[in-house]
């Protein structure tokens, strides 16, 4: 997958609709398919208004030599689908963190949000769907 490392100011349509990651695609001669993927470096720092900085990924058509990729995927996570309003994301995360220490699962700072439904395809916000990802693994005993 292609990316760009972003300031995030919590402004989730601009972050979603990104001018700056667009012209950069545009800037390799490549276009982007499939959701938006946004890495976050600590989602507790993201449910406490403390997050400034952020990773946008997603899936070029071509094949893009000149491009800085990332791999995604291949790893153990907690996941968890948000529906409605980027503003209640807080809830979600929390399902997930919950759940890891319920069943002995230890989870790393960082998070991933896939944007299924979002502004790309409806202003009514309360159809928006996003997996909120955390990587786990399980405790050893």
């Amino acid at each position: 997958m292609i990316y760009l490392d972003q300031d995030f100011k919590y402004d989730y349509m601009d972050s979603i609709i990104n001018i700056e990651f667009t012209n950069y695609i545009e800037s390799k001669s490549n276009a982007i398919t499939g959701p938006v993927i946004i890495k976050f470096p600590s989602f507790k720092d993201k449910m406490n208004g403390k997050c400034n900085k952020m990773k946008i990924m997603q899936e070029t058509i071509l094949k893009c030599k000149e491009c800085e990729t990332i791999e995604y995927g291949g790893c153990m996570v907690a996941s968890c689908y948000h529906i409605g309003s980027h503003e209640t994301i807080n809830e979600t995360y929390k399902k997930i963190s919950n759940w890891a220490d319920k069943n002995k699962y230890t989870y790393e700072e960082s998070s991933y949000e896939r944007y299924v439904t979002d502004y790309w395809t409806t202003k009514n916000a309360d159809k928006f769907v996003t997996e909120v990802m955390v990587k786990i693994s399980k405790y050893k005993k």
